[in-house]
């Protein structure tokens, strides 16, 4: 039987957190892959880093959502491996995909998984949000950080649209990160995911 972190019966999950840029994903990810001995990993692999440039670069809405939605198809039989022994906690996945690479003008599919049945469905998923000056804030300390600005992540009517796909999505399990340490959003997933 597989156990979960603490040692009682349960499968091993497949955990997705989601949201805008600076809202603090990237670092609950790493802190709740540890808290739970499972591995963390992002949506597109690291290794399709100068595609993803290239691809973001263009503009081109369909060649995004190609690409984005490849990278999830690919991506499924290393999390199907790693779920065999251990929980996955992802960095943005489908729902990430929707709110910001489906076309503005078409409606969100009505069920997902019956559109997308290629891609490993996440067990649960998280929507992390927060006020929009913790989030600039944040973000503003990863682009000094990393010396990377991307200008989408500072385009309000992006950020607006996409924020709404979020929280229309009925499966998104949302989390109000404003105020909180990384420790204390952690707590809030674990006793949700492993109640």
């Amino acid at each position: 039987m597989r156990t979960s972190f603490d040692e009682t019966p349960f499968m091993y999950r497949f955990i997705t957190i989601e949201g805008l840029d600076g809202v603090g994903k990237s670092t609950i990810v790493r802190l709740l892959a540890e808290r739970i001995g499972g591995v963390a990993t992002q949506t597109p692999d690291p290794t399709l880093r100068v595609t993803r440039q290239r691809i973001e670069a263009s503009g081109q809405i369909a060649d995004k959502w190609a690409f984005y939605m490849e990278s999830m198809v690919r991506q499924r039989p290393q999390f199907e491996a790693a779920l065999q022994n251990h929980h996955v906690v992802c960095d943005r996945y489908i729902h990430s995909t929707l709110a910001y690479q489906w076309p503005q003008d078409v409606p969100l599919p009505r069920n997902p998984r019956e559109t997308f049945p290629k891609i490993l469905w996440p067990d649960l998923s998280f929507l992390l949000f927060s006020d929009e000056a913790t989030r600039r804030q944040c973000l503003l300390g990863r682009e000094t950080a990393e010396g990377i600005v991307n200008p989408a992540d500072h385009r309000t009517d992006v950020l607006t649209w996409s924020e709404q796909r979020f929280r229309s999505m009925p499966d998104l399990i949302q989390i109000n990160t404003t105020g909180l340490n990384p420790s204390a959003v952690c707590e809030q997933i674990l006793d949700i995911a492993f109640q």
